[in-house]
């Protein structure tokens, strides 16, 4: 089935996958290689995996891996073998298909609490890099004559470029700048819905897709809140978080003009008794804390948003007289100083250099842990979490209270007092003339 010409190297093991007899794998002493159509060719697998000597294969029939035993780099696996299957079942043609989704391997909803023992790599203990937990599908992207065209270009030495595309882009005219909300739709991401069997779409999330085969991973989660944050978003994208039961779920992909669907299965982590699991009693924790976050999410915002509108204010300020300018500027000093102590209880202030900082007693911080207490459990809250979650309601109520007298109080006089100023943007120009 396999000879010199087909491969480099010396073949020290093959296996032939149990459900799909075309595909056969063959271990060599220069790396991987598979068949699709029963050894009558042979492709050598080079993407994640180096050339290195296999001396033994399994597959592990319950999640469908690849199990490659090798000389010098410990054992590796190719996770989920299903798209090769479907490429052996119907042929390479299906390469051929513009946009095409596989079916996923059963995602299972994995249990990540820190075990006793040994954590951390610094401590000696040698870790492979496993693969996402969750979910794990695999796109076929077809390369359109401009991504191959893209590639080439790229793969040139420096300096080397096409003379003649340089030439054609130089005397192309410059676009016009896109209107709001125009030219928006990024091509390279794919935007990917999570659907029920009540036909309610619970998640809503982009990867990019780049040309060729592709595999994204997902933990499988329905929408959650934000948190607070300093930054603006350039694209705003749906949070997650919310635990959901096993079960179906329809995955619909869309890709610029092309869609396409698949199920999910979702299964609780097998490592673990079905009886200790309660997804209800963890979502309804979740959606208890979630109205939290929300509210001083919120309050956040506004500090944000208070701060923006000063930048007005302080122009408006500009163009008063002398006399009322240096009041005023005093009165926005201290109205921003305000605000960013307000800030400050939720995270630290940006660093001006690289040093270490204790961000512990921050607001943002208990959120995130009592958060984590949360989504790591198996339903309700344990005591440890129950203690940071109250711990992350105390602060926020403490530091509502503060936002809630600054707003009613000093930000309410102030404003009230940018409001008694003269805005006069029509300014008027004597008549000037030479004699």
């Amino acid at each position: 089935i396999v000879d010199d010409a087909d491969v480099d190297g010396f073949v020290l093991s093959v296996v032939q996958d149990p459900k799909e007899e075309n595909l056969l794998f063959l271990g060599t002493d220069v790396g991987l290689y598979f068949s699709l159509d029963k050894g009558g060719s042979w492709t050598k697998w080079k993407k994640g995996f180096p050339s290195v000597q296999i001396r033994d294969m399994k597959i592990q029939e319950q999640f469908d891996d690849l199990v490659l035993g090798t000389f010098g780099r410990s054992f590796w696996i190719l996770d989920d073998i299903e798209p090769l299957r479907a490429m052996s079942r119907e042929g390479k043609r299906i390469l051929n298909e513009e946009f095409k989704v596989f079916k996923p391997g059963t995602a299972y909803l994995s249990s990540r609490r820190s075990y006793q023992g040994v954590r951390f790599i610094g401590q000696g203990d040698f870790q492979g890099k496993n693969r996402s937990t969750g979910a794990l599908f695999t796109i076929w992207n077809k390369a359109t004559k401009k991504d191959k065209k893209d590639k080439e270009e790229s793969m040139k030495p420096a300096g080397k470029k096409s003379k003649k595309n340089a030439k054609v882009k130089k005397e192309l005219p410059k676009k016009k700048e896109a209107k709001k909300g125009e030219g928006k739709k990024d091509k390279k991401k794919m935007t990917i819905y999570a659907i029920d069997t009540n036909r309610d779409t619970i998640r809503t999330f982009k990867r990019k897709l780049k040309p060729g085969m592709n595999r994204i991973s997902w933990r499988p989660d329905a929408k959650g809140v934000d948190f607070p944050s300093r930054e603006t978003p350039k694209e705003k994208s749906e949070p997650g978080g919310m635990p959901i039961l096993p079960g179906t779920y329809k995955m619909v992909f869309a890709y610029g003009e092309h869609k396409d669907s698949t199920e999910l299965t979702v299964k609780h982590d097998p490592r673990i008794e079905a009886t200790k699991f309660n997804t209800e009693a963890k979502r309804s924790a979740m959606e208890s804390y979630n109205e939290t976050i929300t509210m001083v999410t919120k309050a956040y915002d506004n500090l944000k948003e208070a701060k923006k509108s000063m930048e007005l204010y302080d122009k408006i300020i500009e163009v008063q007289p002398d006399s009322v300018k240096k009041e005023y500027k005093k009165l926005n000093k201290d109205i921003t100083g305000q605000i960013d102590s307000l800030m400050n209880l939720y995270m630290l202030p940006k660093a001006e250099k690289t040093e270490y900082r204790d961000d512990s007693n921050t607001l943002l911080t208990k959120l995130w842990t009592g958060r984590r207490f949360i989504g790591t459990s198996l339903g309700a809250p344990t005591k440890n979490g129950e203690y940071a979650i109250e711990t992350a309601k105390r602060e926020s109520k403490e530091v509502l209270r503060g936002i809630n007298s600054f707003f009613s109080t000093d930000w309410k006089s102030y404003l009230s007092k940018i409001k008694e100023l003269p805005l006069d943007i029509f300014k008027e120009y004597e008549e000037l003339r030479i004699e």
